[in-house]
């Protein structure tokens, strides 16, 4: 028992009550793989996140072709002599309350 108590003092000396748990604790998340969970987690956020940015850049750049061509069509209305100008409506507003003329800031 002589052993017993010197592994014990040896053990409290180099502050073996904080690393063995750790130590412990690290070898029982190997064993289950909950780091590569975790990191498959990630990645696959991460793709999501990507993805939908992807999703509204395309989005955002139809709606500027479309916005574009919208422009062009109205000008070749007013320059149009058989139109007359006073019958073409207005641009409309954008939902959040912004006219179509306002820069974004």
């Amino acid at each position: 028992m002589e052993w017993a108590r010197d592994l014990a003092l040896v053990l409290s000396s180099i502050g073996a009550a904080v690393f063995v748990p750790k130590i412990l604790a690290a070898a029982w998340r190997a064993l289950t793989g909950a780091p590569q969970r975790q990191r498959r987690e990630i990645e696959r956020v991460r793709d999501d996140a990507r993805s939908a940015d992807h999703r509204a850049d395309q989005e955002a750049l139809r709606r500027r072709v479309a916005q574009e061509h919208a422009s062009h069509l109205r000008r070749l209305l007013y320059e149009a002599p058989c139109v007359d100008v006073t019958t073409i409506p207005p641009w409309p507003a954008y939902p959040d309350g912004r006219n179509a003329d306002e820069e974004d800031s």
